[in-house]
C-alpha cells in the first residue's frame, strides 16, 4: 500500500511540472500542414544509382485559391552533380510543361518543404488544366528520370 501511495504521489509532482506536452512541438500553420500533406519525396535514379533525390508539392489542392489556372507543382532538387541542368523536363501525364521557373533559394515557398540548405534547386512548374482525377508528374532528362509523383485532384475542380 505505502508503494502505490509513493508511485502515486511522485506521478502528480512529475506531471504537474509539466505544462506542455510532446505534441505542442508539432503545431503548424494551416498552409504549412497543406503542403506537409501534399509533399512527396523520391529518389533519381540512372542504373541502380541515386543521382539525387526529388520532392514535389501540388499547389493546386494546398492552396486552391492561388493556383486555379494552371496545374501548378513546387519542386525541390538535389542532385549529387551540380553540373546537370534540368530545363523543360518536367511532363504531366506525358505533356510537356508550359513554364518552369527556376527560384532562388530564399523563395516564398520554401518553408513548405523542411530543406535548410543551399544545394538544393527549387523550380515552379506549370502545366495546361488537366480534366483527369489522377495526375502523374515525371521528371524525364538524358541523364535519368523519376517515379511518376501521382496525385488525386480535389473533385472541386473538376
Amino acid at each position: 500500500m505505502n508503494y502505490f501511495i509513493l508511485n502515486f504521489i511522485l506521478i502528480l509532482l512529475f506531471s504537474g511540472c509539466s505544462h506542455r506536452n510532446a505534441f505542442s512541438q508539432f503545431e503548424m500553420q494551416k498552409k504549412k500542414e497543406l503542403s506537409v500533406s501534399y509533399l512527396q519525396s523520391y529518389k533519381l535514379m540512372q542504373d541502380d544509382k541515386v543521382k539525387g533525390i526529388m520532392s514535389v508539392i501540388y499547389l493546386n489542392n494546398a492552396f486552391r485559391k492561388e493556383f486555379q489556372n494552371y496545374e501548378t507543382f513546387y519542386v525541390s532538387i538535389y542532385l549529387k552533380d551540380s553540373s546537370l541542368d534540368i530545363k523543360n523536363d518536367f511532363y504531366l501525364d506525358d505533356e510537356e510543361a508550359i513554364s518552369v521557373e527556376k527560384l532562388p533559394n530564399n523563395n516564398k515557398f520554401k518553408n513548405l518543404i523542411i530543406s535548410e540548405n543551399s544545394w538544393n534547386s527549387f523550380y515552379l512548374v506549370k502545366f495546361k488544366k488537366s480534366l483527369s482525377k489522377k495526375i502523374k508528374l515525371v521528371l524525364k532528362t538524358p541523364s535519368f528520370s523519376s517515379k511518376p509523383f501521382i496525385y488525386d485532384k480535389d473533385l472541386l475542380d473538376l
